[in-house]
């Protein structure tokens, strides 16, 4: 099992937060959890905990840094194929060669 299929889903949300903003959020914040589906400041924190537990990411300032650069840069690829699959999807899934390159990425 890889580090990102043993987190919660809260977690995989949280540390996909940190990873994707360019400037340090606060991840307790209304809009930071409504972005990233946490639902609840409450839930940003028990999953904050986790991760700091584990020593996958630690306090810095208000907010909170992944310790490894390259999990991080990961997580930022992964989230913008997401995106980018999801907008080829909507606006060219009618085509057949791009349905196919999708289902093959």
């Amino acid at each position: 099992m890889t580090l990102w299929e043993s987190m919660t889903k809260n977690e995989q949300r949280f540390i996909r937060g940190l990873a994707v903003s360019e400037t340090p959020p606060k991840p307790f914040s209304s809009d930071f959890t409504r972005q990233y589906g946490l639902r609840s400041a409450s839930n940003a924190q028990r999953a904050a905990e986790s991760l700091v537990a584990s020593a996958v990411i630690e306090r810095e300032d208000s907010s909170y840094v992944i310790n490894d650069r390259f999990l991080r840069l990961w997580i930022r690829s992964a989230h913008l194929l997401t995106a980018h699959r999801s907008y080829l999807q909507r606006d060219w899934g009618a085509n057949p060669s791009i349905s196919r390159a999708l289902s093959m990425a």
